[in-house]
């Protein structure tokens, strides 16, 4: 999957693993300084929409409420890429837009509190419908009437603190517009500080955090210029595995975000054309075809965080399949109700002494 609904499975995947698991044991304390930070948001901006920091600010308060740092690193992942996607043309005309998913935000803070699951995974596809149904217009007022974010002030209304961050965000959408193709080339050094007004300093390391990323690269001559590069994975479960290093996932925990990111590759893989599902088993190893299901799943996000979760904690990794057969024929014809039910029956006897 890619585009504007790129990360909607991990979202999903995630989302399923915390409303069931982490949403019934959250703090009562924590859940109220939450709420007390949305409606103080909420009052201070009545007429208007509280400013993109306090959203963001609100929006990690919530991911602190759930301890489980895996799923905050993917709750983090999807707001970024959602960041990624909301030019400054949309964030000055979209107020509609914005309207709609903040409210339901605010709902959601409600629904935390009261461990309503029914409800938040209600409030969760009303925010979705909204992004889905605003994109032809956001490309519309992105193509029309883009505007460049004040990059070298300190906006009031973005997120990212730094001049070298908000370029790096802008130069990131450049990408994104360009369809990530590697070697499609985005502007000279000239073009681009003529483009978003910014200084050397700030340009140098808006491409050096991204060429950190394995976004871009800086070709230097006459015909050089910024150039899209192919993104490196390793580097990226590298970061994410030094960084859960440093922290305490519980193993229940691991164990139930794992097995969301695997129902939800059974199904990606099932939405695949029939041919290139025959294709795709036939290189896959049918002993360990769990092992594999990121990759065969056809979605990137899947199949990074699948990655992440097997070196983060190579015990979790599952055992051997005995018989697979059933698994790969279910697989083969696309049924994804039967192949789910299939694997959560091998989990639950696996799981029995």
């Amino acid at each position: 999957m890619q585009g504007p609904h790129a990360l909607d499975r991990l979202l999903n995947a995630t989302d399923t693993h915390v409303f069931l698991t982490s949403t019934p044991r959250l703090d009562l304390a924590e859940c109220e300084r939450v709420r007390h930070l949305a409606r103080r948001l909420s009052q201070n901006a009545s007429a208007s929409l509280p400013r993109a920091n306090e959203i963001k600010d609100l929006l990690g308060a919530i991911r602190r409420l759930v301890k489980d740092p895996l799923a905050g690193l993917a709750y983090q992942v999807t707001a970024d890429y959602g960041q990624d996607l909301a030019p400054d043309s949309v964030v000055a005309g979209g107020q509609d837009f914005q309207r709609a998913w903040w409210d339901a935000l605010l709902e959601m803070v409600e629904a935390q509190m009261a461990g309503d699951v029914a409800a938040l995974f209600d409030l969760r596809r009303r925010q979705l419908d909204v992004i889905r149904e605003s994109q032809d217009a956001w490309s519309a007022m992105d193509r029309d009437n883009r505007l460049v974010p004040p990059i070298e002030s300190d906006p009031q209304t973005r997120g990212p603190s730094s001049p070298a961050e908000r370029l790096a965000r802008e130069l990131l959408r450049d990408v994104r517009r360009l369809g990530w193709q590697p070697g499609a080339r985005i502007g000279g050094a000239g073009d681009l500080l003529a483009r978003y007004g910014v200084t050397v300093g700030t340009l140098r390391q808006a491409v050096r955090i991204l060429e950190q990323n394995s976004v871009v690269r800086m070709d230097r001559g006459r015909s050089g210029g910024l150039v899209i590069t192919m993104p490196d994975s390793s580097k990226a479960i590298e970061r994410a595995t030094q960084f859960l290093g440093q922290t305490a996932i519980a193993p229940e925990d691991l164990a139930s975000f794992r097995r969301q990111l695997i129902l939800k590759s059974l199904s990606a893989f099932c939405e695949r054309a029939p041919g290139d599902r025959d294709c795709t088993l036939k290189q896959a190893t049918s002993s360990h075809v769990f092992d594999q299901l990121g990759a065969l799943s056809g979605d990137g996000a899947l199949e990074l965080f699948l990655s992440i979760v097997s070196v983060a904690s190579p015990q979790s990794a599952e055992r051997v399949v005995r018989s697979p057969k059933l698994l790969f024929e279910a697989l083969s014809k696309g049924d994804a109700p039967r192949a789910r039910r299939i694997y959560l029956e091998w989990t639950r006897v696996s799981d029995e002494p």
